[in-house]
């Protein structure tokens, strides 16, 4: 259980787990298990002896570890014969298993868009008979020669996942986790001026004296983090 927003809530979801754990009776062979991947968040009253007092972190998988998954999630899958699992593995440190199924998954639908589009085009393409006059035979429209210039090539009948469709989805996962760095770093500095401001818009200095108290009363209410009418 982590601590949500709303604490008269999370408490009393935490009492009745706790209570509900209490009452569980041992049995032998019976090993429970809960897993997270934000420890710092869980309540120290589930850590205790008794309950889930035994912690085991498990790091992300190392190169050969990663192969290893990458070869699981595109198994049976059309690869192409120049994708190697080691390029793969190299390709992607840091990453968790669910991140590298994720990209299986990804650079599997990107491969499926680039097979089908051409196909879902040609379906489009209404061949006509046409008169001297250009004119169609069945009242369509005739295509223009630039109309027909832009139309994609035969499609092949042949489904495969190639080298750039793993690249474009590792880059795509790359980009995403980027986006969630910068915010988290935004989220932390902001806590830390709030608090700062916070320290500032105490009533006394250590030294007693409270020599910018109208300055610090200014910036706290500016933020919003006393009343205006303090």
């Amino acid at each position: 259980m982590i601590r949500i927003g709303n604490r008269k809530f999370s408490n009393g979801v935490i009492a009745q787990l706790l209570t509900e754990m209490d009452g569980i009776e041992g049995r032998e062979g019976v090993i429970v298990l809960a897993a997270t991947n934000r420890s710092e968040l869980i309540d120290p009253a589930l850590l205790r002896p008794g309950r889930f007092d035994l912690v085991v972190e498990l790091d992300y998988p190392n190169e050969e570890e990663r192969r290893a998954i990458f070869a699981v999630h595109t198994r049976g899958k059309a690869i192409a014969a120049d994708v190697t699992l080691e390029e793969l593995a190299s390709l992607t440190a840091g990453r968790s298993g669910a991140d590298i199924e994720a990209i299986c998954r990804r650079a599997a639908l990107l491969a499926l868009r680039e097979w089908i589009a051409p196909k879902i085009a040609m379906t489009r393409v209404q061949v006509t008979e046409t008169t001297e006059e250009g004119n169609t035979t069945n009242g369509q429209e005739s295509e223009t020669p630039e109309e027909h210039a832009s139309l994609p090539a035969q499609p092949s009948n042949r489904f495969m996942i190639r080298p750039e469709h793993f690249a474009r989805a590792i880059d795509e996962q790359r980009e995403r986790y980027a986006v969630q760095e910068v915010a988290e770093g935004s989220i932390a500095r902001q806590q830390a001026g709030r608090q700062r401001l916070l320290e500032m818009a105490s009533d006394m200095n250590a030294d007693g004296r409270p020599p910018l108290r109208g300055l610090r009363l200014w910036l706290a209410r500016l933020f919003g983090l006393v009343p205006r009418e303090a």
